[in-house]
């Protein structure tokens, strides 16, 4: 394939440049509590959402502008370029599933919301019993004229401390096998009987939380498809999830990089031939990522398939290997001083790089989906 920008990705492109270049941003950093960081999230969305540049890839109907994931990648790439804000990975996550399975009075709802800032989504999938064997939830929602009543408690909700909705996966039925029961919801988040508690990370950051749920009552016109969809939605959900093509992978790990080059100059060690090796590795495994990517969007856009698939599981291994090697190679480069000099703080990404391996799916699982369902192999 020809990895090269087409004459109208090179014209966004050098359009987006430039409007990056002339947005002012410069202060997304320096948020201190999640107080100051929930306007600066909406502040971002609402800025790219007024640009043209949120909904790239979605339906004309639906606020987007109908055009290639090949798009999607450029965003993220120019973003992280400049040193902005990642891309609101929710857009095409939760926005997503409620574009494909949503009704027209949620879409209605939720989307414009969305796209303009003014819902900011976590994900309730995850429990203390059920993470990677994400079946075996048992929080509960049972009909109750035409409301669901839910009760249980989320782990690991990423956001839940920031966020207004949740995208929630309860137990509808104990009928049949564990997935086949299992339904989505969305869900406001100061609803009575809900409380959100923060998990602060080896980083100190409350960027996830745990959810409890008590009696939380839900319209039934707050369920996202039919009772039992919920399975069918979360893996659907997953395949955008780690998918470095539709996130904001690829922006993340170039700052990481340029962070690195960075560091190597300021600790004196740029020069030396171990670090430089290391360095061109990373560029490399980061390279080769984004080929990846493109070559995946690519073979979606010839055969006219919309969403991505199992193959994503690629992209998440890459990610991972590359995200926790690069933070890996940051805390070598500035040695102790990340421990005695006040202005390094190597400690923190390097900290939060370990959950990669985890988020999204585990690479066990990753390496089981490649194994089973994308290469065939059978099951021991």
């Amino acid at each position: 394939m020809d990895y090269l920008d087409s004459p109208d990705e090179a014209e966004f492109r050098t359009k987006l440049r430039k409007w990056l270049a002339e947005t002012d941003v410069t202060d997304w950093r320096k948020a201190s509590s999640i107080e100051e960081a929930r306007p600066l999230i909406r502040q971002w969305t609402s800025a790219l959402n007024d640009a043209g540049y949120l909904a790239l890839t979605w339906p004309v109907g639906e606020g987007g502008q109908g055009l290639s994931p090949v798009y999607n990648m450029i965003l993220n790439q120019e973003i992280g370029a400049a040193d902005c804000p990642e891309y609101p990975g929710t857009i095409n996550i939760f926005a997503r599933m409620i574009s494909i399975h949503g009704t027209d009075e949620q879409r209605k709802k939720f989307l414009p919301a969305t796209f303009n800032g003014e819902i900011i989504w976590c994900q309730g999938f995850s429990e203390p019993d059920a993470g990677s064997d994400l079946a075996n939830m048992s929080t509960s929602a049972v009909k109750r004229g035409d409301t669901w009543v839910v009760n249980g408690q989320k782990l690991w909700t990423t956001y839940a401390v920031y966020s207004d909705w949740c995208f929630l996966l309860a137990r509808t039925s104990s009928d049949g096998p564990k997935h086949r029961g299992i339904s989505a919801f969305l869900v406001p988040l100061d609803s009575p009987g809900i409380e959100v508690r923060a998990v602060h990370l080896a980083n100190d950051d409350p960027e996830t939380g745990e959810v409890f749920w008590d009696n939380v009552e839900i319209p039934d016109k707050y369920m996202l498809g039919k009772p039992g969809d919920g399975w069918k939605i979360a893996m659907s959900t997953f395949t955008y999830e780690r998918n470095p093509a539709e996130t904001h992978v690829m922006s993340e790990l170039r700052a990481w990089l340029r962070g690195a080059e960075r560091l190597a100059a300021e600790c004196g060690v740029i020069d030396d031939p171990a670090i430089r090796r290391r360095l061109a590795d990373m560029y490399t495994r980061i390279e080769g990522l984004q080929y990846v990517g493109l070559e995946q969007v690519s073979t979606r856009v010839k055969a006219g398939i919309a969403q991505p698939g199992e193959e994503s599981s690629v992209g998440k291994l890459l990610w991972t290997y590359a995200g926790q090697e690069l933070q890996h190679l940051i805390l070598d480069i500035v040695g102790p001083r990340t421990v005695v000099d006040d202005r390094i703080d190597a400690m923190h990404d390097y900290t939060w790089s370990r959950v990669l391996s985890v988020l999204g799916g585990t690479a066990q699982i990753q390496k089981n989906i490649l194994a089973w369902r994308v290469l065939g192999l059978l099951r021991a």
